[in-house]
């Protein structure tokens, strides 16, 4: 491997994308990715891929204890189990 191939691969982060929820909290999974939610960002995959679990408990958690609020989280729910992460250099990301 190349130096400044290394490099390129040590700079590259990755994003924890989600659908942005639509006025009845439903994931939005037709839109490109370019204009779903950055959730968070990671410097590895695997510290992407294992938020997911984290981000389920906690909404889970969040709608068991906010009734007022109930729907927004079952919705951001739905939205973890549709993100996905992506690297910060994915062409996807950049708007259409």
């Amino acid at each position: 491997m190349k130096l400044r191939h290394a490099a390129t691969l040590a700079l590259v982060g990755w994003y924890f994308m989600i659908p942005p929820l639509d006025d009845k909290h439903n994931p939005q999974t037709d839109l490109p990715i370019s204009q779903w939610w950055q959730h968070q960002a990671f410097d590895s995959a695997k510290e992407c891929e294992d938020s997911k679990d984290a981000y389920m408990r906690k909404y889970e958690s969040n709608s068991k204890k906010d009734e007022k609020a109930k729907a927004f989280w079952v919705g951001m729910m739905g939205s973890v189990v549709q993100g996905f992460c992506v690297a910060t250099d994915d062409p996807r990301l950049k708007p259409n």
